[in-house]
């Protein structure tokens, strides 16, 4: 006997018994990608943004952790991206990385460090060109993008201090969860006067009755306000139990404000995506679709179990994003104790369907943030490696020019890793005698303190640069002063390695590993229905004889298949077979497997692009039970 299985494209379900699920549906499965009639292996990503390497020249804004990114564009400009560490605030054009913090004739009020936490994050967006980015710790600032500009405080002085969330809305920037002096009023909204095209809001005085500045407190039993984002005409503002609406009124240019719906609310900010004037969210133990009207899981019966047995301690830095490339939105969560997302949940919005897929391990810190947004790329779709990047300093280009550039949009991934590690110096120390360590001493902030306070120890406070005299395990000696790491991990001084510190940003869907590392793809069918009537029975027992994959791969390689038997369906599955497919060189594996119910799986670790549209099982009913 014979059975196909085709149009395996139906996705994965994983809270439901897999005796129940669709023909063309996946019992289990991770970095799969489901397209067309087929399932697919992941792309992987790669680095992006610059890589270290053995210059000569280190720098103290390397030192840091970068905790969340945004993109800067417009149709009619080059991207750049934000980027900051608790700290600090960085930017990038793809080339050369700048400290956009503070000016330097900043007051000493706005110099210090930004201390946003890992709970709470940075946010922003981008308001008319301008990159809006908030810290919740102190003022709003503003950038614009330019090389040579720093951030600057929005005018809100004097009628708050600090919000936990500041979101761009039309002509106006709504500022939830705010601070007016007597520390923070999680229910609180306050928006300003509507800004002119191209400008900023000339005004955040609610209390002057010739501006259309407005305050609302929305403190009516559902919990405190958590985020917001735009739908369509409305401004939706998020708490942990209600979702409220803001609807502009035109005639006065402030706003009607209703709540929609109750007992229905956020997880944790950077939590919701748009996806074709709806809003999709991370909500607290479900995941949620709306249209301002009407709002359904969208994953019960599907995930909803799974995802929330699997979100760890650190569930405030979940976050969400939208991969508008392959239609798909990314619920990116942390697992058990992992510090940042390891994970995500991929639901493709076009067909309906669900994946998991790995980010960056825990190892590597896990993936901290994603955004989506435009990417300088050569126009072979491939990144030159090109020469290194330096901050605040010339540097070639590290994208090759030399064909005709196009805009590609995607997600850009960052890793709780250094921003722009430090190089891994190596040889002797009479070969990197002469090197030099340039300091930026006055503005730049380790970890809460200033480049001469006590993390890293007996720092010269000169702005001129520092020469290598000699290298130890632990210690540079420099012709001003002695460098040792102390207790900072961050800073690595080693002289006998031949590999670099890799950058912390990856550009997802590009390449077959991520960055350095394999990764395995799985798909898994259990209970397959090998009943008479081409349904799943537990009364009768069969033996399969061969697994027939349809496999393509334009490189080649390998595919494992795996044959699982038991007795019943509450018995663990016992693995019978493993066999080797050889894609494009085999037609099928040959197995010799009985039992009642059977599950098969096939795994490629390999570097290589696997797509599977189908599979046939040769078996015989050798047996049957009584009813």
């Amino acid at each position: 006997m014979n059975i196909d299985f085709s149009d395996m494209n139906g996705g994965i379900i994983q809270d439901l018994p897999a005796e129940l699920i669709g023909r063309n549906q996946w019992s289990d499965g991770n970095n799969a990608r489901f397209v067309r009639a087929q399932v697919s292996k992941i792309v992987g990503h790669t680095e992006v943004f610059g890589t270290s390497s053995a210059s000569s020249t280190i720098t103290t804004l390397a030192l840091g952790k970068a905790i969340w990114l945004n993109s800067i564009d417009d149709d009619n400009q080059d991207p750049w991206w934000v980027y900051c560490d608790t700290d600090r605030i960085f930017a990038t054009d793809g080339v050369t990385h700048y400290h956009i913090s503070y000016s330097a004739t900043s007051s000493a009020s706005q110099t210090a460090p930004f201390a946003a936490t890992l709970d709470y994050g940075w946010n922003g967006g981008n308001f008319n060109g301008v990159a809006i980015i908030n810290s919740h710790a102190q003022l709003p600032r503003y950038w614009v993008p330019g090389a040579s500009d720093k951030t600057i405080e929005l005018t809100a002085s004097g009628i708050f201090t600090a919000c936990r969330v500041m979101r761009p809305y039309k002509t106006f920037l709504m500022a939830i969860g705010v601070d007016e002096g007597a520390g923070f009023n999680d229910n609180v909204v306050i928006w300003p006067t509507a800004a002119d095209v191209g400008g900023l809001p000339p005004s955040w005085d609610y209390s002057d009755t010739t501006e259309d500045a407005g305050r609302v407190e929305l403190d009516d039993g559902f919990g405190v306000l958590i985020d917001g984002e735009r739908m369509r005409n409305d401004f939706m503002v998020y708490a942990e139990h209600a979702i409220y609406r803001f609807s502009p009124v035109p005639s006065n240019a402030i706003f009607s404000i209703r709540r929609i719906f109750s007992e229905v609310g956020l997880l944790t900010r950077n939590c919701i995506a748009t996806v074709r004037h709806r809003h999709v969210f991370f909500g607290d133990g479900d995941i949620y679709m709306h249209d301002g009207q009407s709002i359904d899981s969208i994953v019960t019966k599907k995930w909803k179990n799974w995802v929330f047995s699997q979100i760890g301690e650190n569930w405030r830095r979940s976050y969400v994003v939208a991969n508008y490339e392959h239609n798909e939105v990314w619920f990116c969560f942390p697992v058990g104790v992992d510090e940042h997302p390891t994970r995500a949940l991929v639901w493709d919005f076009d067909d309906n369907t669900f994946s998991s897929r790995d980010l960056i391990g825990s190892t590597l810190g896990g993936a901290s943030f994603m955004a989506y947004g435009k990417m300088p790329q050569s126009g072979d779709d491939s990144f030159d490696t090109g020469p290194d990047i330096t901050f605040d300093g010339e540097t070639e280009k590290v994208f090759d020019t030399t064909d005709s550039e196009i805009n590609v949009r995607d997600i850009v991934m960052v890793s709780y890793l250094d921003i722009n590690r430090f190089v891994t110096l190596t040889g002797t120390a009479t070969s990197i005698a002469g090197a030099t360590i340039m300091i930026d001493a006055g503005t730049d902030f380790v970890k809460g303190g200033v480049l001469t306070g006590d993390t890293i120890t007996n720092v010269t406070t000169s702005s001129s640069p520092s020469v290598i005299l000699s290298v130890s395990v632990n210690t540079i000696a420099c012709t001003d002063s002695i460098w040792t790491p102390g207790n900072l991990d961050d800073y690595r001084i080693e002289t006998t390695t031949t590999t670099l510190d890799k950058s912390a940003f990856f550009e997802v869907d590009t390449g077959l590993r991520f960055d350095e590392s394999s990764y395995t793809f799985h798909v898994e069918k259990d209970c397959l229905p090998l009943g008479r009537n081409g349904r799943f029975s537990q009364y009768d027992e069969y033996q399969v004889h061969a697994i027939r994959p349809r496999v393509r791969s334009a490189i080649g390689g390998n595919l494992t298949v795996k044959v699982y038997m038991r007795d019943s369906v509450g018995d663990a599955p016992a693995l019978i077979d493993t066999t080797t497919f050889v894609i494009g060189v085999d037609d099928k594996v040959d197995v010799r497997a009985t039992g009642t119910v059977c599950t098969v799986r096939f795994e490629c670790s390999d570097d290589t692009d696997v797509e599977i549209n189908g599979f046939g099982i040769d078996y015989d009913i050798v047996g049957s039970r009584p009813r």
